[in-house]
């Protein structure tokens, strides 16, 4: 039986690729990765492709963090990346992409 933090991941991933199918982008969720993009998202009506890590974190703090040392990355494999991270204590979810 899977932990309780790694289900509530999954349920975090499954939320945020609801919200992207809800915009209009067709999404995979790459299932128990452990690398660059938990999902990624393609809107064929403007040719656009995200690649998307979820993160969960406990405070605004991390999540600001999390997202900054993101932000200051280099953009990889020509896609548009996107950060997207719960936060606990706020019930919200922060994002950036590059």
């Amino acid at each position: 039986m899977p932990n309780r933090n790694y289900q509530a991941g999954v349920r975090f991933e499954r939320q945020r690729k609801k919200h992207w199918e809800e915009a209009g982008y067709v999404v995979i969720r790459a299932a128990g990765s452990h690398g660059f993009a938990d999902l990624v998202a393609f809107a064929t009506a403007h040719d656009a492709v995200y690649t998307i890590q979820c993160k969960r974190v406990a405070t605004v703090a991390q999540a600001k963090r999390l997202l900054k040392n993101f932000a200051t990355g280099e953009p990889r494999y020509g896609y548009k990346q996107c950060m997207e991270v719960y936060v606990k204590q706020t019930r919200e979810v922060m994002s950036v992409v590059i």
